[in-house]
């Protein structure tokens, strides 16, 4: 099977050098111009996609003409956290499609920053989802879910970490699937919703900016040390308490 890589992150770059020694065809890649260490956040030892790419010789892909291919001949697409909008014209240019890594367990958690709200509620476990690019956000077919314990203490960055860890986990066994000829599988997400009774929500970006702030009844529900911990990610702002004009970050000593 031909494929096409769309990414810049480290998770990208794993997954590119695992196809590289695979059996399978990486016909290229579509990756922007990223220094090396610009994700180094994410806490992964691997470089920007366009410094993997450079280094194993293996070709960049415009958008453009990954669908001109994709259009021509059958291509399996995977993307990485890429940050384009993949029309419906786009995604059905390719055959089987495009799947996308999600750092979340779908249904349940659908759109951006999964790892705070996972945090928030309280989840005692996560997953790293493989899904196909459908017209909703996060809402196509399930491939694969690996799921993940979290633990009482996680922060919100632990919790990303895991996902990664599951989404490696996953994608290496979408590639041995591949390879061994077998059928990519497939499940639409109502089976999940309407079979098993999973819960679909969609959660944005804008969503978080209103719970950052701790409040009186925060403190009165026990919610102090769960808040702090979902806001725990690098040198992201965190949660904080309100005084007056004054807002001061609450941090957990670890």
């Amino acid at each position: 099977m031909k494929i096409i890589v769309f990414g810049n992150v480290p998770l990208a770059s794993w997954l590119i050098e695992q196809l590289f020694l695979s059996n399978l065809e990486l016909l290229g890649v579509v990756y922007d111009d990223h220094h090396s260490n610009e994700f180094s956040h994410h806490g992964m030892s691997f470089p920007a996609a366009k410094a993997t790419c450079e280094k194993l010789g293996i070709k960049r892909i415009s958008f453009t003409e990954a669908k001109e291919l994709a259009l021509k001949q059958p291509i399996l697409g995977i993307s990485v956290r890429y940050h384009k909008l993949f029309k419906k014209e786009y995604f059905e240019s390719f055959s089987p499609g495009i799947i996308n890594l999600h750092g979340g367990e779908l249904p349940r958690f659908r759109g951006t920053n999964i790892a705070n709200h996972a945090i928030l509620q309280n989840v005692k476990r996560g997953a790293g989802t493989l899904h196909y690019i459908d017209e909703g956000v996060d809402c196509g077919d399930i491939v694969l879910r690996e799921f993940f314990d979290v633990n009482d203490n996680s922060t919100a960055f632990d919790f990303f970490t895991q996902t990664l860890y599951a989404l490696q986990e996953a994608a290496t066994k979408l590639i041995k699937l591949i390879e061994e000829g077998k059928e990519i599988p497939r499940t639409a997400q109502s089976y999940y919703i309407n079979e098993l009774a999973e819960v679909a929500q969609e959660y944005k970006k804008k969503d978080l900016d209103k719970l950052k702030e701790i409040t009186q009844e925060d403190l009165k529900n026990g919610m102090l040390d769960r808040k702090v911990r979902a806001f725990t990610f690098g040198d992201h702002s965190g949660a904080y308490l309100r005084e007056g004009d004054n807002k001061f970050l609450v941090s957990k000593v670890l």
